[in-house]
């Protein structure tokens, strides 16, 4: 399995981005009750909202489709500058979970900050524990507040906490 990256197009790719991002938000909608055609309208403004976002807090961020072979399976989104690189958003599609893809990526990303000196900071989900367990077996840990309420739970990864894997 070769995983690379791709530089992602974003209005030509827009079919795949929202797949992706609906895929990370099917739990939460599946327990609103709502119809098919809701949940769907509710995920392309959230989607577009998101991305205008992205586009304007993190105007040079370096936007890829992940790929196993020649399939697109993810995204990472990522900010870099000198005092370090932000992972904006990192997502693979459910079905690739557990097969060392965000490890391998993960790791290559650590090598380059570490190359570089910088650390690695990223945001994880509070309800995403397989996503907290990775990031943790990759020498990230919780910053800022320990408040367990929140939806998104700051992390950070330094050079000097490089580990095996």
């Amino acid at each position: 399995m070769a995983i690379t990256l791709l530089a992602r197009q974003a209005s030509a790719d827009r079919p795949f981005g929202l797949a992706l991002y609906a895929s990370t938000r099917a739990g939460e909608l599946a327990a609103t009750g709502w119809p098919e055609a809701v949940k769907q309208a509710f995920l392309g403004q959230q989607f577009d909202l998101r991305e205008a976002h992205y586009a304007r807090v993190y105007p040079a961020a370096k936007d890829w489709w992940v790929m196993e072979d020649s399939t697109r399976v993810g995204r990472l989104l990522m900010a870099e500058d000198p005092d370090g690189h932000t992972v904006v958003d990192f997502a693979l599609l459910p079905q690739t979970h557990g097969r060392g893809i965000g490890t391998q990526l993960l790791c290559r990303l650590q090598a380059q900050a570490s190359h570089l000196g910088v650390p690695v900071h990223l945001h994880v989900a509070a309800d995403n524990p397989g996503a907290m367990r990775l990031y943790m077996r990759l020498g990230f840990r919780f910053v800022g507040d320990d408040d367990r309420d929140q939806l998104y739970r700051a992390m950070c990864w330094r050079p000097e906490e490089l580990v095996a894997v």
